[in-house]
């Protein structure tokens, strides 16, 4: 009988053990999108606190480089949008680009791996590492002297295909020549469609901005900082879209100019301010805008502050000019699009709400996704205007 009671007593303590194991197993094996939250949350943490340092680089790039190789890469890309300052995001996603382009060596492949997240940044840096292998700027012995610019030119053509891609090659072209005349002078010869040189033009002013703030994709870059004094006529040259793509980096360089020579980001930003209600009606408009745009991630996480910037101007051109560079900007982000609908709908001006409705569906229809933004409108006059933006030609 006691032998009985041990026998029974192991089978059911067996039993228990398997059990436990079994269900053990069942839970972790039942919540993998769970574990792939908690990779992604960890490494979005370890990011953040990169992000406090002012050389940020070298510290982000070991994590971004883990979840190239990982499964949770999309998880991460995702709650990096939700959780890091659009600006940051992007320069975030610049280096999962690069690092994408270093580990499958093939364009193609590596833009299957990016999304249109934080300004399709990672494809920025898919194209910007393809154009500089392909070049040979990473070969010991690059000389930019004795490259042949017609190469340069025909790798360009092929990789800028489209607005996204030619953004990228706008911030390898700085990167190579390291000055902005040949640079921009190249985005005219490899784009000279407008749209795409405009964007072209983009990447080789952000590119600089990045390089003076130690925000480049870039590992080690060499660049001559511009002087105070030649902020005046940096953005007032060249053709209008030239000048449109330089204000829109125009308040990140002088910031960082100014902090420099020891000056405060409120005395950048006063100096910017000044500077720009001195120029002529078509930079003023542009320089105003580009203000605009530096403040775009407000509208993320405070409209009614975003409305009191803009608002702040106390001509009426100024302020739809603050209005305009900022909704441009900030619809860049489709994955913040109610937001932006929601701060146009603060705007106490009808003729200003309608403009930055229009502005955000125009680059809706633009992107095929113009009935995925009209789900955010909650008036009759931004239904209204979406209605028109969609029977325009």
């Amino acid at each position: 009988m006691t032998y009985n009671i041990h026998m029974s007593s192991r089978y059911i303590l067996s039993f228990l053990i398997v059990l436990a194991v079994a269900v053990s197993c069942a839970y972790y094996l039942g919540r993998p999108s769970q574990l792939r939250a908690d990779a992604a949350t960890q490494g979005v943490l370890d990011v953040q606190k990169c992000l406090t340092q002012s050389d940020f680089i070298p510290c982000i790039r070991p994590i971004v480089k883990s979840f190239t190789i990982s499964p949770d890469l999309k998880e991460f890309i995702s709650l990096l949008s939700e959780q890091v300052p659009a600006l940051q995001c992007h320069n975030v996603l610049h280096i999962v680009g690069h690092e994408l382009y270093e580990l499958h060596g093939n364009v193609e492949a590596a833009l299957q791996q990016c999304s249109r997240i934080c300004q399709s940044a990672c494809a920025h840096g898919v194209l910007g590492s393809a154009f500089s292998k392909e070049i040979g700027m990473d070969d010991v012995g690059f000389d930019v002297a004795h490259l042949n610019s017609e190469a340069v030119r025909s790798l360009g053509r092929r990789l800028c295909s489209s607005g996204s891609t030619c953004h990228g090659v706008g911030h390898a072209l700085f990167q190579l020549y390291q000055e902005f005349e040949p640079a921009l002078s190249t985005c005219r010869d490899i784009a000279p469609d407008g749209i795409n040189t405009f964007r072209c033009y983009r990447g080789v002013y952000m590119e600089y901005a990045d390089v003076i703030s130690e925000r480049s994709a870039w590992e080690e870059t060499k660049v001559a900082r511009l002087s105070v004094s030649a902020l005046d006529s940096l953005c007032t040259q060249g053709s209008i879209s030239q000048r449109e793509a330089c204000f829109l980096y125009y308040p990140r360089i002088v910031i960082y100019t100014l902090k420099n020579e020891g000056r405060t980001t409120q005395e950048a930003l006063a100096y910017i301010r000044a500077r720009c209600e001195s120029l002529d009606s078509t930079n003023r408009y542009a320089c105003i805008s580009g203000s605009g745009a530096f403040s775009s991630d407000v509208v993320y996480y405070d409209p009614n502050k975003a409305r009191a910037i803009c608002m702040s101007y106390t001509d009426k051109e100024d302020t739809k000019a603050c209005v305009d560079g900022m909704v441009s900007v900030a619809s860049e982000f489709l994955e913040h699009t109610k937001k932006v609908i929601d701060f146009c709908t603060t705007l106490d001006d009808q003729t200003l709400q309608k403009m930055c409705y229009q502005i955000r569906f125009a680059l809706a229809k633009e992107a095929n996704t113009l009935d995925d933004v009209e789900r955010f409108c909650s008036n009759a006059l931004c239904k209204e205007t979406a209605a028109e933006v969609a029977s325009e030609e």
